[in-house]
């Protein structure tokens, strides 16, 4: 049998490409490694969105071991991949999300000026809820992330047992036991939340003073319990993590919460 062809769409059919704002740094896109799940890569992807730095994101299975070792010796995200404009022979992998994100900020190569974020601390208050949440949402979006079918980490079976093996549960320490068992969970999650509320600054901020690594660390914790459905915010919280997810140009899970 022969397979039968379409000719190409011409150009006046085709969808035009919408106007994108984001920087294009001088010489190869940076290329970003991360998991979509994973905090410390949200991290990372906070200060390219920030900035509106334009970047290459590379979705790695979870279970994939040979392309970070070969980059930075061991299976880890998020790496940074980056080529100097100045010198194309010099290409640095660098992991660790913190480290990644001031590189970023500071480096004038990136062709998006000075550093934005603020070396603003929070307060011993802030911190301790900040993880109180962590701590509350963990037996909730573990479940949901290796039970997603659209995370691209996990898209494979050796992925998401990898995952649940890597990430173990205290008793209960079954993902579908603890999945069975949100009803319990979630009011523990609500009340964490509520405990966060009054302690934010604004919608715009978690400190005063500006963007600041308190916001790097606060976003991506409270991104991933956006996957939870049934979860009730508190309204500066719930504003927060909206804004967030639109000033860094970073979707949330509501739309495939369950």
């Amino acid at each position: 049998q022969r397979l039968r062809t379409r000719k190409a769409e011409s150009p006046s059919r085709l969808a035009a490409v919408v106007p994108d704002d984001r920087i294009v740094p001088p010489g190869p896109l940076p290329q970003l490694y991360v998991y979509d799940h994973c905090p410390f890569c949200v991290r990372a992807r906070i200060i390219f969105g920030l900035k509106k730095i334009k970047h290459e994101l590379i979705w790695l299975a979870n279970d994939e071991v040979d392309i970070p070792t070969r980059l930075v010796g061991k299976k880890m995200v998020p790496i940074l991949v980056w080529t100097d404009p100045q010198d194309p022979q010099k290409i640095t992998a660098m992991p660790e999300s913190m480290d990644i994100v001031r590189r970023v900020d500071g480096d004038a190569k990136m062709g998006a000026g000075g550093p934005v974020l603020k070396e603003t601390g929070a307060s011993e208050e802030f911190i301790s809820a900040m993880n109180e949440v962590t701590a509350a949402s963990r037996r909730l979006t573990r479940p949901r992330f290796a039970g997603s079918a659209l995370l691209p980490e996990f898209s494979f079976d050796a992925a998401r047992r990898t995952y649940t093996e890597r990430h173990p549960l205290d008793a209960p320490s079954s993902y579908d036991e603890n999945f069975k068992r949100s009803s319990e969970y979630i009011p523990q999650l609500e009340k964490a939340l509520q405990k966060l509320d009054p302690l934010l600054h604004s919608e715009e901020e978690a400190v005063e003073g500006g963007p600041s690594y308190t916001d790097v660390d606060l976003f991506p914790r409270l991104r991933g319990c956006t996957i939870v459905k049934g979860v009730k915010w508190p309204q500066r919280v719930r504003a927060y993590v909206d804004k967030w997810s639109e000033k860094t140009d970073i979707p949330l899970y509501d739309r495939i919460a369950f």
